[in-house]
């Protein structure tokens, strides 16, 4: 993506109104050739904003058309709520690893037996940062810089501070920026003190021809990159398509895109990501977009399922992941469920194929689609000795999976327009269902011996019920809350499978998605509406026990001890607004907190965001590349002057540490 600004400065007036304008001027002059006009472009508002009584949808757009976000942390700026609002967009919008920090005044503090910065040391970070960053971020202190002589490049100690900010920034070494200026400024001085009137004019004749060659070489240059870039799209697909040869394949793209940013690189870096998931076993993130969260009976564990059939597993808490990233056989999955006992996970898609996972052996095993009737709504479960997997429609299909004798069984009973909208296992046997049409039903298919035991209907039909399309039983099996277009109940499910209400349920959230989960005992319910959560206790639900805001156009999943909230986008989001796939995990027991308990960037989609998903290819692929291997690959293993223009354009071989591949926007067609 091409951005219009290469940095955002955002400040607090009171307390850098000196400095900010003097930043500014250093990140524009580093890096410049002496007879350039400056090509990078820092934001500030006082500089580049007109009068306008709107002002945060200016900034917004603003904020929109910059590559870098540069933060001039100070007690002002923690405590100034547009300095707050810049940093909420940027995390919501853009990645934390485009964020840089400037320290004018006040402390900042590392705690890392925490691992995020220490909330009573620190004085001048917003608190919308706390909880964003996995390690120690780089941070230019300039407390020191007080007089109108040391905000000045020609001040050694201010230089070295731009340099080191501008380095990420302009994507080069420091020591490589700091030498090429002091290089051009020496040859301008030079120039200046030899030449004469008329030799000037002879001199600016001759830069301008200088100029235009030099153009004609950059366009001859770019011409060849995205030549070479669509020749190398091209064998990447053919080695998928011809050879199924992935891991070359792979290889071959990203030379393509690092070579130049074709749409035909692009293009082939997304269909290898669709196609298989060997990608997303060598990025370690999904490389689909989030299909489904699901947490562990015992709430000690996380899992998410990409949409590309991948699997990872978080433990909670720490948030540190549980193994690699898990290699599925499942195309658009759309539901994820753990057994009791932890030790398996059941994954299925909308067409009824389902992978169920082995987490000791770390391995899936699919079973055959086809043999569930067609829906849009399914639920499914998985016994606690991972062996039985059943799985519903709304239409009244019912099924179960034995994999020790590798057959379907039908229920024994017939549903009619009965559809099942929650089951569990309670043991490995028994099966227990929630049943809805217009009336609810607790029924208990029992596969070992194959009876069928069901209830009798609530006897009070209601709105709470009428478009009812998911429930959830406590771990106990005595509580069960359903819910559906906004509306739900709580039943209590005696021996006898006969219910009684408890307590109604309103104002629901109304994607789609999770609505109400209860506690191990059924005692307490989290229910989740459009903005917001609440918990409630099911004898006594007004008022609620606790209540919070929750991003809006977001799933909830809660883990069974109700501790734990995970927030991702929700299925009615539109590409760009789902572009950064983030999954926010919250701790319940601080619900004043206004930070996540962590932030997990879970998938990589390269549709919307090739550049960061090609550089953390990158990062994962660099240690096993073989430069004798990559000439044979790119086909030019005898050709040993065009390699070394490889070498040339990218800085250095595939991947290298200062290869930073090609400038600029994508190619046209």
């Amino acid at each position: 993506m091409e951005f219009e600004y290469q940095a955002f400065i955002s400040y607090s007036h009171a307390a850098d109104g000196r400095l900010a304008p003097a930043l500014q001027r250093g990140l524009q002059r580093i890096g410049k050739r002496w007879y350039q006009r400056a090509r990078f472009k820092a934001f500030r508002d006082a500089t580049s904003l007109s009068a306008n009584a709107a002002l945060w949808p200016d900034l917004e757009r603003q904020l929109a058309r910059c590559a870098w976000f540069v933060l001039m942390a100070s007690p002002a700026a923690a405590a100034s709520p547009w300095v707050g609002r810049e940093v909420a967009w940027w995390l919501r919008h853009r990645s934390i690893d485009r964020l840089l920090i400037v320290i004018s005044d006040g402390e900042l503090a590392w705690d890392e037996r925490s691992g995020d910065f220490d909330a009573d040391r620190s004085t001048c970070l917003p608190a919308q940062l706390r909880g964003s960053f996995a390690a120690e971020p780089l941070y230019v202190d300039l407390r020191w810089a007080q007089s109108a002589e040391q905000m000045s490049l020609r001040h050694a100690r201010f230089r070295d501070a731009v340099l080191t900010l501008a380095a990420p920034l302009h994507g080069r070494a420091k020591d490589e920026l700091d030498s090429e200026e002091i290089r051009q400024h020496q040859r301008f001085v030079l120039a200046a003190s030899t030449v004469g009137a008329g030799a000037l004019a002879l001199a600016l004749l001759a830069a301008f021809a200088l100029w235009n060659a030099h153009q004609e070489a950059a366009r001859a240059e770019a011409s060849w990159r995205e030549a070479e870039s669509r020749r190398l799209a091209t064998q990447a697909v053919d080695k998928l398509v011809r050879d199924q040869a992935v891991e070359d394949a792979i290889k071959v793209a990203l030379m393509a895109w690092m070579l130049a940013r074709t749409d035909e690189a692009a293009a082939a870096l997304e269909k290898l990501a669709t196609a298989t998931t060997a990608m997303a076993g060598i990025l370690g993130q999904h490389t689909g977009g989030l299909a489904a969260v699901a947490f562990s009976d015992d709430s000690a564990q996380l899992a998410t399922l990409g949409r590309d059939g991948s699997l990872q597993l978080w433990r909670t808490g720490s948030w540190q992941r549980a193994a690699a990233t898990l290699q599925g056989k499942l195309s658009n999955a759309r539901g994820l469920r753990f057994n009791a006992t932890g030790t398996h996970l059941v994954a299925w898609n909308e067409a009824g194929t389902m992978d169920v996972w082995d987490l000791a052996a770390q391995q899936s095993a699919q079973v055959a689609a086809g043999t569930v009737g067609d829906s849009h709504w399914r639920s499914a479960a998985i016994s606690n000795d991972g062996m039985s997997l059943a799985i519903s429609s709304n239409r009244g299909d019912l099924r179960l999976w034995d994999r020790r004798a590798s057959v379907w069984r039908r229920a024994p009973a017939d549903l009619g327009n009965q559809h099942v909208v929650g089951m569990q296992f309670d043991t490995d046997t028994r099966l227990r269902l929630a049943l809805i049409d217009r009336q609810l039903r607790i029924a208990v298919w029992d596969v070992a011996t194959g009876t069928w035991t069901q209830g009798p209907p609530d006897p009070v039909a209601t709105h709470q019920l009428a478009y009812t399309d998911q429930a959830a039983f406590a771990a106990s099996g005595q509580r069960l809350a359903t819910s559906g277009d906004g509306a739900g109940a709580v039943f209590e499910i005696d021996a006898a499978l006969k219910t009684r209400r408890l307590a109604a349920l309103d104002d629901l959230a109304t994607n789609g998605c999770q609505q109400a989960q209860p506690d191990t005992a059924g005692r307490q319910l989290m229910v989740r509406h459009d903005k917001r959560w609440e918990l409630i206790d099911v004898a006594r639900p007004d008022p609620p026990l606790a209540q919070g805001s929750a991003p809006p156009f977001t799933c909830s999943n809660w883990s069974p001890d109700l501790r734990w909230r995970a927030d991702r986008p929700a299925r009615t989001w539109s590409a760009d607004e789902a572009r950064w796939e983030r999954l926010w995990l919250w701790d319940q027991r601080a619900p004043d907190s206004a930070t996540a308990a962590k932030t997990l960037n879970t998938a990589c989609g390269f549709r919307d965001d090739p550049s960061g998903c090609a550089k953390r290819l990158c990062d994962s692929l660099r240690p096993t590349l073989d430069e004798a291997q990559l000439r044979k690959l790119f086909g030019i293993e005898n050709y040993v002057v065009r390699y070394e223009r490889y070498r040339a354009v990218l800085g250095g071989p595939l991947c290298s540490a200062t290869g930073s591949g090609p400038p600029g926007p994508p190619a046209s067609k």
